[in-house]
């Protein structure tokens, strides 16, 4: 019979939920736990030798029963401990446990054997160690090098794309800093940026990197806050830049070359619009001269014909040269002493006339204005006689508005803002963003109707950018146009 105080304490540590297995001398089981029995899906265990109970598995460390048994009998050992055995059970699944095994001194019970489930570890090592192994799949899948830094900036971690970069497998970067991955100093302040980024704040670096047998090219290092299985660490991110910057140096050569052929074609064409300017003049001059003569009516129609074109001419010749100064870099601007009211004054003579003899009004809307200003009169006068041609042009009948006023007072002098409003044909709201282009008509019959080479607006708005200030449009089809000229003067010296 057992001893009554060594059952006691196989029914305490029953009550404790132990798995707890009691064997006699020749390993016959005196007392098995319920947690046991539970575990390993069994009914009874009393009376039946241990390889009955505990039926090895696949995985195996210690030796068999029956050595065990007998090596502790004789005192050969004392205990016996497996961190990892595996045990068949029923119809379910093996077993893993810890299992530990020790011999009884002064009682009937010999031999105790205590198990531990290791289930639920088991499962979560699987878990744990396919998290790895999908890790560094994807790890080293990338085509960029990337790496794992400790907060000393040496090397935790490496993937494939790293040897594949720099020529070395992954475990000789390990422990190693990367400041030599540079072919210049560009990684000297690499140490100082891990602190920030340990601190949260990914950075990104700019370097020429030294590559296999020693080939230099340009890369990117982004350096990202991280979590190195339960370490703070730094991920390190190398890509290689020398197509990104094969290509901007493309695409900026490029651009120097279409600068330099625009500045070219706008050359060419001052020239040839210089040219063409002093015959002009003399053909409007002979012309002038003519119709002083005595003319009949249908010679006089001719010559004001001729004359009128020859105006027209000389205009698109002026813009044309206006605009290729302006492209070219060319224009100078100049820095007058003034009157804006004289200036309104040479507008109201000049398209007064014009409106008149198209039975239009032209009409001024004055707001106060600074008596003397300094800037570029002739870019100004340029600039608002091509607005104002444009709304007279375009006007068939009613009146064309000319506002001008301050638009905003500063200590170095005021900006001016004019306004040109006619009760044209307008624009629709998809072409206005057009009309300052070059060479751009909105409609080809409307140029066949009011001529013009799309030259005017275009060279207005360059003037006004070259003066500092701004050319806008409002319109509506149907309904006409309003054009806002502001352009920044100084107060006179």
């Amino acid at each position: 019979m057992s001893s009554p105080l060594a059952i006691d304490g196989l029914i305490l540590l029953d009550t404790l939920g132990s798995c707890v297995l009691a064997l006699d001398r020749g390993g016959i089981c005196r007392h098995a736990s319920a947690p046991l029995l539970r575990l390993l899906k069994l009914d009874a265990a009393l009376e039946r030798p241990v390889e009955e109970i505990l039926r090895r598995g696949a995985n195996r460390h210690l030796p068999p029963w029956e050595e065990i048994l007998a090596r502790l009998d004789t005192g050969a050992e004392t205990a016996f401990h497996s961190d990892h055995e595996t045990f068949l059970r029923g119809d379910g699944p093996p077993l893993p446990a810890e299992v530990h095994l020790h011999r009884l001194e002064g009682s009937e019970i010999r031999f105790l054997v205590h198990l531990r489930d290791l289930t639920e570890v088991t499962r979560q090592s699987k878990a744990f160690h396919a998290s790895v192994r999908s890790f560094r799949s994807l790890l080293d899948g990338v085509t960029d090098a990337i790496f794992f830094l400790n907060s000393k900036g040496k090397a935790l971690d490496a993937n494939q794309g790293a040897q594949r970069m720099f020529g070395h497998t992954p475990d000789k970067f390990l422990g190693k800093g990367l400041a030599g991955l540079a072919a210049d100093a560009g990684l000297d302040p690499l140490d100082s940026i891990l602190q920030s980024v340990l601190g949260g704040k990914a950075q990104r670096l700019e370097y020429l990197s030294k590559g296999r047998a020693g080939a230099r090219f340009p890369a990117e290092m982004y350096l990202y806050p991280a979590n190195y299985f339960g370490q703070d660490a730094v991920m390190v991110i190398v890509h290689d830049i020398s197509e990104r910057k094969a290509h901007e140096a493309s695409l900026l050569a490029a651009k120097a070359q279409a600068e330099e052929a625009s500045r070219l074609k706008s050359q060419l064409m001052g020239n040839m619009s210089h040219e063409l300017r002093t015959p002009m003049n003399g053909i409007l001059g002979m012309g002038e001269i003519l119709l002083e003569t005595r003319l009949d009516e249908e010679q006089r129609d001719y010559a004001q014909t001729m004359l009128d074109s020859a105006r027209q001419l000389l205009g698109i010749l002026g813009d044309i040269l206006d605009y290729s100064a302006l492209e070219s870099g060319k224009a100078r601007l100049n820095d007058d002493l003034f009157c804006p009211f004289m200036l309104i004054e040479q507008m109201e003579g000049e398209f007064g006339r014009r409106c008149r003899e198209k039975g239009l009004t032209l009409k001024l809307e004055l707001e106060e204005l600074p008596e003397l200003a300094q800037g570029d009169m002739e870019a100004l006068t340029k600039t608002l006689r091509r607005v104002l041609d444009n709304a007279v042009k375009f006007t068939e009948q009613g009146e064309v508005t000319l506002a001008a006023g301050v638009a905003e007072t500063r200590p170095e002098g005021p900006v001016l803002r004019f306004a040109v409003r006619d009760r044209g044909i307008g624009i629709a709201p998809e072409q206005q963003g057009k009309v300052f282009d070059a060479f751009h008509q909105v409609d080809g019959a409307i140029t066949r109707k009011y001529g013009g080479a799309g030259m005017g607006l275009a060279t207005a708005r360059a003037l006004v950018n070259a003066l500092g200030g701004s050319l806008t449009l409002e319109s509506a089809l149907g309904e006409g146009s309003c054009f806002t000229l502001t352009v920044p003067l100084r107060y006179a010296d």
